[in-house]
């Protein structure tokens, strides 16, 4: 139960972690590329497509941490599932262990459940930077994460639209 709650928990920071750099590649493509429109009067064509190459890597790159950044976030949802399910099949109701575990345990395993639970609904309150913040849950990271990307793709596939002309 332990386990799976743990890595249900590193789960979802690494939801975090990896959300971030799909926003940090997709930025840099967008920066790319405005630098791009601004430079391309003085590059060959060469350079030009050199650097939309790179652009396009960037946004790959993003793409590919933001369907990474989902399957993490699943895995948050499936981790947090099966350290429920075995506490609830072992040692609730007429689980074979149910009389196993002392109150004061069984009111601790609980708790770490129902925290487990908060990294893929509602969030949690976490220290930061000597303060508490609200850290969102899984799926408010990917949401947040996928707008964030689409936007600066969009924009970037625009500019560099009117390249081709």
């Amino acid at each position: 139960i332990a386990s799976h709650a743990m890595l249900s928990r590193q789960e979802r920071t690494m939801t975090n972690d990896v959300a971030w750099g799909a926003r940090f590649y997709a930025k840099q493509a967008s920066e790319q590329t405005e630098k791009l429109m601004k430079n391309k009067a003085n590059m060959s064509p060469p350079q030009i497509q050199s650097q939309a190459r790179n652009i396009e890597s960037l946004k790959i790159k993003s793409v590919s941490l933001l369907n990474d950044a989902k399957k993490k976030a699943i895995n948050t949802y499936n981790e947090a599932l099966k350290a429920t399910l075995l506490y609830n099949n072992f040692f609730t109701e007429n689980g074979p262990f149910a009389t196993a575990i002392a109150p004061s345990d069984r009111q601790f395993v609980e708790s770490e459940l129902d925290k487990t639970w908060k990294n893929w609904q509602g969030g949690f309150e976490k220290e930061w930077n000597g303060q508490m913040a609200h850290a969102d849950e899984a799926p408010a990271i990917v949401d947040g994460a996928a707008r964030e990307v689409a936007i600066e793709i969009d924009k970037v596939d625009k500019m560099l639209a009117t390249l081709a002309k």
